[in-house]
């Protein structure tokens, strides 16, 4: 709600809120609480111990790794960019980060609002591609060379992240965004705390191929996140 523009919207988040703290007193009464990151499993091991709280990823529909060796051509940030939370994302990576790079940037997600596409056309190197379907979002993730990605709060599992985990080349992103899970800096993943940051990654891997040793080094980071695995856990929990 803080995030949001619309004063209608924000009533309704707030609501919303509200709802969801009464709602969560029934809590006491469970026996299992999975969680989708870690700092919510935290939370709710101490907030009611007397459940068993445990971190289950968000299962998600990547069956295996589908990586492009080689060379992209263009940077991606991409969302449901009707939600505050990623249009502010892509404001501020258009602030700090693509209006400051001299590489080709495509913006794509769902029912950009009318403020957002005013500033995407005062950058020649910026794209807007509004509502693609399903297949050209994949393509869109496959073919980027580097996947940029942001976000003002540490909450939940972002499923973007996972889609350019299974699907994508290198990823440049802020600290929040990996927030509560148990992913790490290595060198396909790369965390940066301001726009600066961004920029010296971006520079330095937008002419690197994406390797062999990319892919199996990516593998090993999407082991956490495997479906197969995750409903083993749950199972086991459960029975």
């Amino acid at each position: 709600s803080k995030s949001e523009r619309n004063y209608f919207k924000r009533v309704y988040l707030k609501l919303e809120a509200w709802k969801l703290k009464r709602f969560e007193k029934i809590l006491v009464f469970t026996d299992l609480i999975f969680c989708v990151n870690q700092k919510d499993t935290n939370y709710f091991k101490r907030k009611y111990p007397t459940a068993t709280s445990l971190y289950i990823p968000s299962f998600h529909s990547n069956t295996e790794l589908r990586l492009k060796l080689g060379k992209g051509n263009f940077i991606l940030f991409h969302g449901n960019l009707s939600v505050s939370e990623n249009y502010n994302a892509a404001i501020w990576l258009i602030e700090h980060v693509f209006s400051k790079i001299n590489y080709s940037c495509i913006i794509a997600g769902l029912n950009p609002p009318n403020f957002l596409k005013k500033l995407i056309e005062l950058y020649a190197n910026i794209t807007l591609v509004p509502n693609p379907s399903e297949r050209e979002m994949m393509e869109l993730i496959s073919n980027a060379h580097i996947h940029a990605l942001y976000t003002s709060q540490p909450t939940g599992l972002k499923l973007k992240l996972l889609n350019v985990l299974f699907n994508g080349r290198f990823i440049v992103c802020n600290p929040y965004l990996i927030s509560g899970t148990d992913l790490n800096e290595n060198d396909s993943l790369f965390v940066c705390k301001h726009g600066n940051q961004f920029i010296e990654r971006i520079c330095e891997y937008m002419n690197k191929d994406f390797s062999e040793d990319f892919l199996i080094a990516r593998k090993n980071t999407t082991l956490s996140f495997e479906n197969k695995s995750n409903a083993l856990k749950l199972m086991d929990a459960i029975f």
